[in-house]
């Protein structure tokens, strides 16, 4: 099982976009290079959340940046991965109005956003403007439901809401124990089957949704009492007394019964 994340370390890089220290353009256009700086810490949206086990601290591995101006698309592509940054070389023609919006996917997830302030581009030099990213969390699932299923098991089932999660987090507490994480799920899936049962108990359950940025708020809480089914009675003597009586006499084998139903037939 892998570990939520509950806090990034200062993550900074550069993104040059002139693709050299000196620029060398002709006159008339200029480039930039942007700082991109990402949350240092990474709470849960949900304060009551305990420790939990699941996914890993992941790293983004693609960035797409827009550069605009005046509002105006002038820069609009995925950014090259090379040895651990992302790079492109651009020239922007001289001029004022620039702006920068970028995000930060992890695999297929959209994990964090940013834009950058109004920039101005100089003729023959490398401007540089920092862009701060911020989290995107997913949507917290909900219509959570718990169904008993048989003698064997609860059924799950939820609402997805969100389009940038990497799985689901399901969790369980029974009675008035803490809540514990009872696994994670693949992306897209809204149902999960609990066979560990504990009888004679409330078992409570939620979810949320996590990505690379964190776990989104828990879903409303569901509840199941689960009850196994008693033992049945074993050693039935029928004695006849007189006419009008017959004792009966059993051996009680469960300890959860509320009682016994005692039928007959004649004939």
């Amino acid at each position: 099982m892998r570990r939520l994340p509950h806090f990034f370390s200062p993550l900074l890089f550069m993104l040059l976009l002139s693709g050299c220290e000196q620029l060398q353009s002709p006159p008339g256009r200029g480039a930039v290079a942007l700082e991109f700086t990402f949350p240092q810490q990474e709470p849960s949206p949900d304060s009551t959340r305990n420790s939990l086990t699941s996914v890993a601290t992941a790293t983004f591995n693609r960035v797409h940046c827009t550069v605009t101006r005046n509002s105006e698309i002038v820069f609009d592509e995925d950014l090259t991965h090379v040895g651990g940054t992302f790079q492109a070389t651009i020239e922007l023609e001289v001029g004022s109005g620039y702006a920068v919006t970028a995000e930060a996917y992890i695999d297929s997830e959209l994990c964090y956003t940013g834009t950058s302030s109004v920039f101005s581009i100089t003729g023959g030099q490398t401007t540089t403007t920092s862009v701060s990213m911020v989290s995107q969390y997913p949507a917290a699932p909900s219509n959570l439901a718990a169904t008993l299923v048989g003698a064997t098991l609860i059924d799950l089932s939820w609402t997805d809401n969100s389009e940038n999660e990497a799985g689901f987090i399901v969790e369980r507490k029974i009675n008035g124990f803490d809540w514990q994480q009872m696994d994670t799920t693949a992306r897209n899936m809204v149902s999960f089957q609990d066979t560990s049962l504990t009888p004679g108990s409330n078992h409570y359950y939620r979810v949320s949704a996590f990505n690379g940025a964190g776990s989104s708020p828990v879903s409303n809480q569901a509840s199941v009492f689960y009850e196994t089914l008693p033992e049945a009675p074993t050693n039935l003597i029928a004695v006849s007394i007189s006419s009008s009586q017959i004792n009966l006499s059993w051996q009680d084998n469960s300890s959860d019964e509320d009682g016994f139903i005692i039928e007959c037939k004649s004939g």
